[in-house]
């Protein structure tokens, strides 16, 4: 009721009663957070393309040295996958994104055409399943955390321009 569920490290609490609802208290934790990262990124530089993906690779880099630090640890599922506080590092990388979107967007950036989109939607759809086959041996926790953002923040990013054929099929109700 509190959702604070996802902040104990014990799975009996963070999977109880409704396992899936650690999720919405990550959520709700990012929404509680969202003003403080707005008044804070602002100084990152984070209004300019090139700083934000700059500052995206940067926390996409400390989480992942994060996740790779506590590999060992008997709560790793938990502090990698769960932990609010480690999943702002993902909440971060897609705000950053989302400022490269609505910038490039004012720029004309994804005025693609739609063999170029449809392109672009593939070769990232197939670069995520690459990973997902190739990288076996990294850690689960890792693969749950860090490890797919980039590549699902480019996902997200090319979709959300919607000239591909993937981004338009996506726009029917059944899909």
């Amino acid at each position: 009721m509190t959702l604070t569920q996802a902040f104990s490290p014990n799975p009996a609490i963070y999977f109880a009663f409704n396992s899936p609802a650690w999720s919405v208290s990550v959520e709700a934790f990012f929404y509680l957070t969202f003003p403080l990262l707005a008044l804070l990124l602002p100084y990152a530089g984070i209004r300019r393309v090139g700083r934000s993906l700059l500052l995206a690779l940067g926390l996409f880099g400390a989480w992942l040295w994060i996740a790779f630090h506590y590999a060992g640890n008997p709560k790793f599922h938990w502090y990698c996958y769960v932990f609010p506080v480690h999943r702002l590092f993902d909440f971060a990388i897609g705000v950053c994104f989302g400022v490269v979107y609505l910038r490039g967007s004012e720029r004309g950036w994804f005025a693609w055409s739609f063999a170029a989109a449809t392109l672009l939607e593939v070769a990232v759809l197939s670069g995520i399943t690459g990973l997902v086959l190739a990288w076996p041996p990294v850690p689960y926790g890792v693969r749950l955390g860090p490890f797919y953002t980039p590549a699902m923040a480019s996902l997200i990013l090319v979709l959300a321009a919607g000239r591909g054929a993937v981004s338009r099929l996506l726009r029917f109700r059944l899909l």
